[in-house]
């Protein structure tokens, strides 16, 4: 064999090896469709009738204060969530503004306002919570969908059987 033939013959099994890890990756993906999974970001979807639930994460104790906002960056709703220990932390959302009316349902975004004792700011890492309702298989990484928000494979945090089953909150 010359150095040649070697060199097209390496680059053919690695393109291989790279068919086969994207259809695990697909397969992985498919399994997950009905499962609760957290992932980063920082996404609420509302659907009619239910409650969104968002989670983060404190490195410290903390003053949490949740802030939904909608699309257009409007602020829409605060949760005060008291004080909590370092750790994760999971929230619901009842779809009600702050004058306590009914918001359409949709996308929606959060962050998390958190203050240690001094009143200094604590990083809150956000993660989306939900069911996986469908599976879109794109060119690169599989995108998962609970409901109408986008997450990819690559942001999944933790999977698990959900609560209550067929339930996307």
């Amino acid at each position: 064999f010359s150095s040649l033939e070697q060199l097209f013959n390496v680059n053919e099994n690695l393109g291989k090896i790279k068919s086969m890890q994207d259809s695990e990756a697909r397969l992985q993906a498919l399994g997950l469709i009905g499962k609760q999974i957290k992932a980063r970001g920082d996404s609420l979807f509302l659907e009619e009738g239910k409650e969104a639930k968002g989670a983060f994460g404190l490195d410290k104790t903390a003053d949490c204060t949740v802030i939904v906002e909608d699309q257009a960056g409007n602020v829409v709703r605060r949760i005060s969530l008291g004080q909590l220990e370092a750790g994760q932390h999971v929230f619901s959302w009842d779809g009600l503004d702050g004058d306590g009316r009914e918001v359409a349902p949709g996308s929606y975004k959060f962050s998390v306002l958190a203050l240690d004792e001094t009143g200094q700011a604590v990083p809150a890492d956000t993660l989306v919570c939900g069911v996986v309702s469908r599976v879109s298989m794109g060119d690169e990484t599989p995108v998962l969908y609970l409901g109408d928000v986008p997450i990819s494979l690559t942001q999944v945090y933790e999977v698990e059987m959900p609560e209550n089953n067929g339930d996307t909150n």
